[in-house]
Formats: C-alpha cells, structure tokens, sequence
C-alpha cells in the first residue's frame, strides 16, 4: 500500500501552488464550489497512476451515453405532456380561420372588399 506523506501541487487545474502534509491524523478538502477540491484529487490521482479517471475517455463517454439517455426521457415527458396543449392551439387556430375566412366571405358577399386585403 502506497502511503503519501506530502503533495506538492502546482499550476493544475487552476491550482497556483500548494503543499498538502498527509502526514497527520486526518485530512480533509473543503472549499465552496469552483474552489478546487476537485482539482487536488485530480492532481493527486494524476501523480499516482498517470490519468485522471473522471476525466478519461471511457468516463467521458459514460456521462455522455447518460446525458443522452435523460435527454431522451425529458424529450418523451415533454412530449406527453406538450401533445394535449398543442392539439388544443391547432384546433383554436382552425377555428380562428374559419372565422377570419367567414368574415371575408361575407364582407365579399356585401360588396364590402376594402376589409379583404388586410386579411390576405
């Protein structure tokens, strides 16, 4: 088992310089978000085994394989959800030109044409 005593980090994923003393009972990484506790494991995964697993390939390819996944069962949630209000809007907007192309025909039946233009 390998046992790390200190880490020196520097000029990694946004970490400037920094030292970790691994040698005292325990250790902890804290920090709000974008303050690189993420980066120090990182740095210290990449020293050990030479790659960064969350950041590998196969890990890139797995979180895009699910993100397509979600995507495609928010598609088919919305889908289901949408399909009732768009059916009422297609309805409402035959009924609304029905209305509009019976006002011309009858303006058009009345000798009234001068309306007829601002409908077309």
């Amino acid at each position: 088992m390998i046992k790390l005593e200190t880490a020196h980090i520097e000029e990694v994923r946004g970490i400037r310089k920094l030292d970790i003393d691994f040698r005292k009972d325990t250790f902890a990484i804290s920090g709000p978000n974008g303050s690189g506790k993420s980066g120090v494991m990182d740095a210290i995964e990449f020293g050990l085994t030479g790659q960064i697993g969350r950041l590998s390939l196969v890990a890139f390819s797995k979180m895009l394989d699910l993100m397509a996944r979600n995507a495609s069962r928010e598609a088919d949630r919305l889908d289901k959800l949408e399909a009732p209000a768009r059916e009422l809007a297609r309805q409402k907007k035959q009924a609304d030109e029905a209305r509009a192309y019976g006002l011309c025909a009858m303006l058009i039946g009345s000798g009234y044409s001068g309306l007829w233009h601002f409908f077309i």
